[in-house]
């Protein structure tokens, strides 16, 4: 049970940046396919890239029934920036999402509270 934040400024490269809001080193989406069992996550993200819209769903995976929340974190002109991303087993109340610990050194700062995304 974990939350995401997932840079989407390069489709189709999706990166995981921050875990729990904690830094992490820019590793693929597919990470969440494997560890957590949502096997669509490519198709969930580009559906909030699309619609500029959060989602809370129950998807079926190769680890069974997994809830996944996702709230998209968007730019000062509207455009989806990141994605924050919950995932836990489909009966699990969402956890309080993290903070993130420090700024980004590629060149962004966020919270995973607000949304927001400031460049430094």
């Amino acid at each position: 049970m974990s939350w995401y934040l997932i840079e989407t400024l390069c489709p189709p490269a999706y990166s995981i940046v921050f875990i729990d809001g904690t830094e992490h080193a820019w590793s693929s989406v597919l990470r969440i396919a494997r560890k957590d069992g949502v096997d669509s996550i490519v198709d969930l993200i580009e559906q909030v890239l699309r619609t500029r819209e959060g989602l809370d769903r129950n998807v079926v995976g190769h680890k069974g029934a997994r809830r996944v929340v996702m709230r998209p974190v968007l730019g000062y002109e509207g455009e989806v920036y990141g994605i924050k991303t919950w995932v836990a087993p489909s009966e699990t109340p969402i956890a309080p999402e993290e903070k993130l610990s420090r700024p980004v050194d590629r060149g962004v700062s966020g919270d995973l509270r607000s949304g927001a995304l400031v460049t430094v």
